[in-house]
């Protein structure tokens, strides 16, 4: 039995364009760093650094159906311009997105008709698929659990908003802590904690609308970020005024 693939870009079919396009073959490709060593200061033996998924790369095979040359060739900068896209969803990963960027674009004949061609899509900053649909746990309190799918660790996002005075807050996901101090929260400010493309921790204080930094508040004991594994993180908020908090995860897989 045939299997029929599919592949979206930015939501957008490839089979919806104007022309008869046909993914014919789907392969995945795992890149990763190589592991390095290093020697060990006023000590004998090697540091060893483990090997690091640096890359998830995806090559799609794509047949048009077009004999006119033409068309062929309309068809094919159509393809061009789809592949452009950031975020891909294939029919053989139900449920799941890539941030992917076009590395090598697909080069085809305008005569033969019956060749596919190939198209080169990698994902560097996240180098896993991703769940389309978020999780989320609105903290009852100060306390829940936040159910993350997927088969690889993720990182955390969470928004916390004052309800009174809040100078203090710390909040503890799966066992690592991060703490703000010198906050100085009113009712309805929010303390907003998430990460970049590349997992760089951010975080920021919004108040009347205007935001202001807020990394140089962290305490000297905070973790260096939240990493959820797949299944159930237990999650606590310790304040010293009364705030809501709402954490958001997207599971990963490998």
């Amino acid at each position: 039995m045939s299997l029929h693939l599919t592949a979206r870009m930015d939501g957008c079919p490839l089979d919806a364009l104007p022309w008869r396009l046909q993914v014919t073959d789907l392969r995945e490709e795992v890149l990763y760093r190589e592991a390095r060593t290093a020697r060990l200061p006023l000590k004998d033996g090697q540091w060893a650094a483990p090997p690091r998924r640096d890359a998830l790369r995806v090559t799609l095979r794509i047949h048009i159906a077009e004999t006119e040359p033409e068309t062929r060739v309309r068809a094919l900068r159509a393809v061009h311009r789809w592949a452009c896209g950031g975020r891909l969803e294939v029919s053989t990963r139900p449920g799941c997105f890539l941030r992917t960027r076009c590395e090598a674009l697909p080069e085809g004949s305008a005569l033969l008709w019956a060749d596919a061609v190939t198209l080169v899509l990698a994902a560097r900053e996240v180098p896993f698929w991703e769940e389309g649909t978020e999780a989320v746990c609105v903290l009852q309190d100060g306390s829940g659990l936040l159910r993350v799918g997927g088969t690889a660790p993720c990182e955390a996002e969470a928004e916390l908003t004052a309800e009174e005075a809040v100078d203090r807050a710390a909040l503890q996901i799966g066992g690592e802590t991060v703490a703000f101090e010198g906050l100085d929260l009113s009712a309805g400010d929010r303390l907003v904690v998430g990460h970049t493309a590349l997992g760089l921790r951010t975080a920021k204080v919004i108040r009347a609308g205007l935001s202001v930094p807020a990394l140089g508040l962290l305490t000297a004991d905070s973790g260096d970020g939240w990493r959820l594994l797949p299944g159930e993180n237990p999650i606590r908020l310790d304040a010293d005024g009364a705030c809501a908090a709402r954490v958001t995860a997207r599971g990963r897989w490998l």
